[in-house]
């Protein structure tokens, strides 16, 4: 994961999905304790440099929205890797 905000998440990775796949999203990140964000996306992006896809948000636990909508307010409008 290299940036997410309250609508999506920006993934690096080198293998090309369509526009329009839906993907299973399972990451875990460090806020307070380790917890791990769970739903559904959609490929609305691929990009080539830096390589990866934009995900967008279609269907996320309530846990993993509060999760990310409290670390998107903590750090400003998204969480990047470089920020870290």
């Amino acid at each position: 994961m290299v940036n997410i905000s309250t609508s999506g998440v920006f993934v690096r990775c080198d293998q090309e999905l369509a526009i329009g796949t839906h993907v299973n999203l399972n990451f875990t990140i460090l806020a307070d304790d380790i917890e791990t964000i769970t739903g559904i996306g959609e490929v609305v992006r691929v990009q080539i440099n830096p390589r990866g896809i934009g995900v967008e948000f279609r269907s996320m636990s309530a846990e993993s929205m509060e999760l990310i909508e409290r670390l998107v307010g903590e750090r400003g409008v998204s969480l990047d890797e470089d920020e870290s």
